[in-house]
């Protein structure tokens, strides 16, 4: 996780944005944009990134790891839809990823599993929160799925290593 990620922006950073938004072409800011902005050790910004370089650069290559391991697809019995054969769960350390037959095949971590997407989820219902008013039927739908994953609905359990609804 990068430094910028681990807690909310101050007023001074939101007017710096507000500021860099206003000298912007056609209103659009670009993230190269803030990072020339921020590079001025007086810049509200400045504190949200790593300017170590040798720091920079491993936080960098540690993403495009990520993104490798993202791409790594697998199908599973004989279904022809792919599916990411490595997932990330939480217990594991620095982020780490298993196999998926793995995950599928253990009860606790399928229930971590349905937590993280239930969490996913009610991001993603905050994130477009304006878009509530004129889409409720699918915030709707979206809420009973979180409903369901908490608990509150079906139960998902480990099988054979494969996920059976119950």
């Amino acid at each position: 996780m990068t430094k910028s990620k681990k807690r909310a922006l101050t007023g001074a950073e939101m007017r710096a944005l507000d500021r860099l938004v206003g000298k912007t072409k056609r209103g659009v800011l670009l993230a190269r944009d803030v990072v020339r902005a921020a590079r001025a050790k007086s810049h509200p910004l400045h504190g949200r990134f790593e300017w170590d370089a040798k720091k920079a650069a491993m936080a960098h290559w540690v993403e495009q790891a990520r993104d490798i391991i993202q791409i790594y697809v697998t199908v599973l019995n004989g279904d022809h839809k792919p599916v990411h054969a490595l997932v990330s769960i939480g217990t594991t350390k620095d982020d780490g990823y298993i196999p998926i037959r793995k995950a599928l095949g253990s009860a606790a971590t399928l229930a971590e599993l349905r937590e993280m997407l239930a969490r996913d989820l009610e991001g993603v219902l905050n994130r477009y929160e304006y878009l509530r008013g004129t889409h409720a039927a699918a915030f709707r739908l979206v809420e009973k799925a979180v409903a369901t994953l908490s608990g509150n609905g079906r139960h998902v359990v480990a099988q054979e290593g494969v996920a059976k609804a119950q």
